[in-house]
């Protein structure tokens, strides 16, 4: 029965956790992937070891199987890869089913790299592919059209990795990643993996509307790890893993299994509590509402002048070194005396410690009455401090952010402090932006497929559009209309009180984003082509170049 067939009518079960398993029991400071060559037999055992614990599903040993986490060349990596397909397949026989594991890839060539990943394992008669750890939709789209299009019945999972909060690295939340993923045809099954403890995931989980087309996955870490004697170490806490998976089953999860820390004991414990000879019920898990009552939109008129085109008189101002802001506060009462439009305040600017920039821009806003923008820079927080941060800056209402990459820390003081980059500034613009949607989304409006859309009471409902393009008849000014045409739309301005911010009443967004671009240009390179060698149905389905 192929892997497709199976789970028409059933439940997965994952292995568990390779690397961390693989160091508690052989001890050896050993690339876990490398022993695919040099430690044949462990590899072996612990596959045999989670078949035998009730696995369904078992990932080669390949998760960091890349040039570039290996430091070794294609040669050595493809006889990684075919030595960790192998043996894989010697423990499973045909009690279980192979998955090729894939994880990200963040330098070198990355996209040939995954395709030279996927052939190899496609060389093998690699039919299931598992994409895991991921931290964003984008980092995996193309790999999987790669793979879609060499094995178009190739069965792909993609999971990502959150903290405790629901946001990856990325800030990408993990309801909207599942929509996405549910949209994406290259993608067969989607969820999450690593990251968190079992508890934390389900909490992730509760907060999800379960009403995708395709199957949910949930591999969590056995629990939060301890550091002892320099080392990460996973407590063993069996029984509060399977009963909480036991729980996340009941979510409409279809395939379950373990990360980090898990090993067959987990996994068989998780056989036991869990019937996996079932499909879920279709039980919803529901979507947690703000309880708070709906705010009309605060006056803007940072965003209500630039709307209009007018200019906008703007002032930087540093927060004080110390808590004395009494010339702060009269600074900020003269700037409103004179008109100014908004005050922005800098955030530890050349790396030196000032007040919060969030919290001095409150208390002016508060007291002062004026608009305020604070700066907020990459250098002093990882992705859970920006998220409380930005929660807590739009809890006091602060609608403006400066977003920069900010200063590194002074060399003078870098032996007691530590600078601390997880983001860059566009990074961190589209973690906010990740943030907004997930988080407070009403009156935001985005680009899609050349449609504009405005989201109202948690819906995205499109706006009214005309396409504005009129292609020319030289060649290179009608690439440039493709390229610069645009879509003004009308805001339903009856469905939401509407702040000043959309005063403007109409929206313009590009036509074309840029892979729509490269589409249509690999359409008008195939018609060329075709057409030069004597087709005259150039342009028929026969002769289109496959999606991107």
């Amino acid at each position: 029965m192929n892997f497709r067939e199976y789970i028409k009518n059933n439940r997965v079960l994952y292995d568990g956790a390779f690397s961390t398993y693989y160091a508690e029991i052989n001890g050896k400071c050993l690339v876990p992937e490398m022993a695919n060559i040099k430690d044949r037999e462990t590899v072996l055992k612990i596959h045999k070891e989670y078949v035998d614990a009730g696995a369904v599903l078992i990932r080669t040993n390949t998760f960091e199987a890349n040039t570039g986490s290996l430091g070794c060349d294609k040669e050595e990596l493809k006889s990684i890869i075919k030595a960790g397909w192998e043996i894989a397949k010697e423990a499973c026989g045909d009690k279980a089913y192979v998955a090729a594991d894939i994880g990200p890839i963040e330098t070198g060539e990355v996209l040939k790299e995954y395709e030279f990943i996927i052939d190899c394992f496609i060389e093998q008669g690699a039919e299931i592919f598992n994409f895991e750890s991921f931290a964003d939709i984008d980092d995996v789209i193309r790999p999987l059209e790669y793979l879609k299009k060499q094995k178009p019945d190739a069965f792909a999972i993609v999971n990502f990795c959150l903290n405790q909060h629901g946001f990856t690295q990325r800030g990408a939340g993990a309801e909207r990643l599942l929509e996405k993923c549910d949209g994406i045809d290259t993608i067969d099954a989607m969820g999450f993996n690593c990251g968190v403890g079992p508890i934390h995931l389900q909490n992730v989980l509760k907060k999800i509307k379960f009403n995708f087309s395709k199957p949910v996955a949930a591999l969590p870490n056995s629990s939060y790890p301890s550091i002892i004697q320099d080392r990460m170490v996973f407590l063993d806490n069996i029984k509060y893993f399977s009963d909480v998976m036991k729980d996340v089953s009941s979510m409409n999860i279809e395939f379950l299994g373990g990360c980090c820390g898990t090993t067959p004991r987990y996994i068989k414990a998780l056989n036991d509590a869990v019937d996996f000879s079932q499909k879920p019920h279709e039980l919803k898990a529901s979507l947690v509402k703000n309880s708070d009552e709906h705010k009309e939109p605060k006056n803007n008129v940072f965003f209500a002048n630039k709307a209009k085109g007018e200019k906008i008189i703007a002032v930087e101002l540093d927060p004080p070194k110390n808590a004395d802001t009494t010339k702060l506060m009269e600074t900020a009462n003269y700037l409103k005396k004179h008109s100014v439009d908004i005050i922005t305040f800098a955030d530890s600017p050349s790396g030196r410690t000032r007040a919060d920039s969030v919290l001095v821009s409150t208390k002016v806003a508060r007291e002062v009455g004026i608009n305020v923008m604070p700066h907020i820079c990459c250098r002093d927080r990882n992705a859970i401090s920006m998220s409380s941060l930005l929660l807590g800056a739009h809890i006091n209402d602060i609608r403006n952010l400066l977003v920069i990459t900010g200063d590194p820390v002074p060399s003078a003081s870098r032996e007691q402090v530590k600078s601390v980059f997880n983001f860059d500034s566009i990074k961190l613009m589209k973690y906010i932006e990740n943030i907004n949607e997930e988080n407070f989304p009403d009156g935001t409006v985005k680009a899609q497929d050349g449609k504009c859309f405005l989201m109202v009471n948690g819906k995205w409902e499109q706006m009214a559009g005309t396409v504005n393009v009129n292609l020319p008849e030289s060649p290179i000014d009608a690439a440039s209309m493709l390229i610069n045409a645009t879509v003004t739309n009308e805001l339903p301005t009856e469905k939401i009180p509407l702040s000043p911010l959309f005063e403007q009443k109409t929206w313009e967004i590009p036509k074309y984003d840029i892979l729509q671009l490269e589409e249509i240009a690999k359409h008008l390179l195939l018609y060329c082509e075709t057409k030069r060698k004597g087709y005259e149905d150039a342009d028929s389905e026969d002769h289109k170049p496959q999606p991107l």
